[in-house]
């Protein structure tokens, strides 16, 4: 837990304008919180969505430090004495930073941490510190980058190239063979086609639970730099 005050220096360091209350300075702070629940522990915002609404949730609010988006400065009246204030461009940014700064959110891993539930083949290359859950099973040839995390019950297919700083929730077949089939012309049977493709996911890559994403048939799946995909995803053989 942090004191506000040390809060406030920080924004204030980083170029924020802030209002401190020498009354709950030295309250401290444990989490973010939506501003209509939080309590004396947590910290809030306000952006431009709540325009109407700001003056009643900071006069009904129980947090002590709440961010509010510039813009809404013009706006603001009586604000209670035992409030601080950090006026912000994007309040939302800067809840993900105090997060990520002082409560280790998305943070670099230290070490390997291999639950021993975890069966991974012994052709399986990773780089340092990577976080894999109970139950997950990694079969031969999966190359994982650097800080990467793999959530419980997720399984990897052979053959699947992950690169770095790439978060993979639980209960994910990544790899497994897509949906496709070709008739043949002296039964009418419907025949599996081969999937010989891979699946390759590019760096800083969110992957959300209980989510598919097929190997590639002929070519491969891919997923690049940056991609953010939901839970409940299907993500189909060769698409890019």
């Amino acid at each position: 837990m942090v004191a506000i005050s040390e809060i406030v220096d920080w924004y204030k360091g980083r170029g924020n304008r802030v209002i401190l209350s020498e009354l709950t300075k030295k309250q401290l702070i444990s989490a973010p919180k939506a501003i209509s629940s939080a309590t004396v522990e947590q910290i809030s915002f306000i952006n431009e969505k709540y325009a109407e609404q700001c003056n009643d949730l900071i006069q009904s609010a129980n947090c002590k430090l709440i961010i509010i988006e510039q813009s809404l400065e013009s706006i603001l009246k009586n604000i209670p004495e035992d409030i601080s204030i950090v006026f912000s461009e994007n309040p939302k940014e800067d809840i993900i930073a105090f997060c990520k700064y002082f409560l280790n959110f998305e943070g670099q891993l230290s070490k390997n941490e291999i639950h021993s539930s975890a069966i991974i083949n012994s052709k399986t290359s990773f780089s340092e510190f990577v976080q894999i859950g109970a139950g997950v099973v990694i079969e031969e040839n999966v190359k994982i980058g650097s800080n990467c995390k793999i959530g419980p019950n997720t399984i990897i297919h052979a053959n699947t190239s992950i690169g770095n700083n790439v978060e993979i929730g639980a209960n994910n077949v990544i790899g497994g063979v897509g949906f496709g089939f070709a008739q043949n012309e002296k039964t009418k049977a419907y025949e599996q086609f081969p999937h010989y493709g891979q699946v390759i996911i590019h760096d800083n890559v969110s992957i959300g639970n209980n989510t598919c994403i097929d190997r590639g048939s002929l070519s491969d799946t891919i997923i690049h730099d940056g991609v953010k995909i939901d839970n409940l995803v299907h993500i189909a053989h060769n698409v890019e």
